[in-house]
């Protein structure tokens, strides 16, 4: 993820919250979902994480030399990474490698620009 996509994301939850707010409408599930991955990128070290599985699936010790983070640090913020649906684990014999959840984003950011549309043309 680069930092302009992160950029485009937060711009994005402020808008729709914005819109939210000036219309009175409670939040919808769509904002839920854009609110959960906000929380998933919005620490730096996640950020940070999220950067370095761009290029493939990594174990939490390759995660940690690359972030230069503690092993138990990145295994708590994957822990985050997980409940948010950003990325996904799979077991390799003994060792776990975590992914971006490409499938998930793709889905959120789609559904995201879809109600985009929809929104401008009232």
């Amino acid at each position: 993820m680069t930092s302009l996509l992160h950029a485009h994301l937060i711009l994005i939850y402020a808008n729709i919250r914005i819109l939210l707010n000036k219309k009175r409408i409670k939040m919808s599930d769509l904002c839920k979902e854009v609110a959960r991955m906000g929380k998933g990128i919005g620490n730096e070290n996640r950020y940070r994480i999220l950067e370095a599985l761009m290029t493939g699936a990594k174990t939490v010790g390759t995660l940690a030399e690359q972030v230069d983070v503690p092993q138990p640090t990145v295994s708590q913020h994957l822990r985050v990474l997980k409940e948010a649906e950003l990325v996904t684990d799979e077991r390799h014999g003994k060792e776990i490698h975590y992914a971006i959840n490409v499938a998930y984003m793709t889905k959120l950011l789609k559904h995201i620009a879809d109600d985009v549309k929809k929104g401008n043309r009232h």
